[in-house]
């Protein structure tokens, strides 16, 4: 399955900096996850209370960021995320926060994240229409799949 991207715009507001003018570190991980559950919504029709709705959650197990650049008084940013791969119930989110015309990077960095059930318990197998809220399916060669026939690579010639 390939990754989606989840990308956006978020603007940084006067009460997300800290004492030295900068965006305090705690707000970073919020940019994140409101640019892809805001994606998710705009992009694919699913909000977070849906995903609620119907059973699954996320919790964050663990998170790592690499600051490059303090983010500086009150701007515009381009964040940027996707899942590389999910395997059972964890998976990680790699992220990337950007100057909004991309030529700074602030940071990067990964987290983790559990699917759990509405009893708190982890899912190891997640429905597919969860699964393709974050991975898409790769398309099929043409050695793959033919109109009415199914081959693979070694059958071919």
């Amino acid at each position: 399955m390939i990754p989606i991207i989840f990308e956006g715009f978020i603007d940084t507001r006067f009460s997300d900096l800290d004492i030295y003018g900068h965006v305090n570190a705690k707000h970073y991980l919020d940019y994140v996850n409101t640019t892809r559950f805001r994606y998710m919504e705009e992009q694919m029709g699913m909000t977070n209370r849906e995903i609620i709705d119907r059973g699954y959650m996320f919790f964050l197990a663990q998170s790592h960021i690499n600051y490059r650049k303090p983010i500086e008084s009150t701007c515009r940013i381009y964040v940027k995320s996707f899942v590389p791969e999910w395997k059972g119930p964890r998976f990680n989110v790699n992220f990337e926060i950007q100057s909004e015309d991309m030529s700074i990077t602030y940071c990067q960095g990964d987290f983790q994240v559990i699917l759990v059930n509405n009893e708190g318990r982890p899912v190891r197998k997640p429905p597919l229409w969860l699964l393709e809220l974050f991975l898409r399916q790769e398309k099929a060669s043409p050695l793959q799949i033919d109109d009415n026939h199914s081959q693979s690579e070694e059958g071919a010639f």
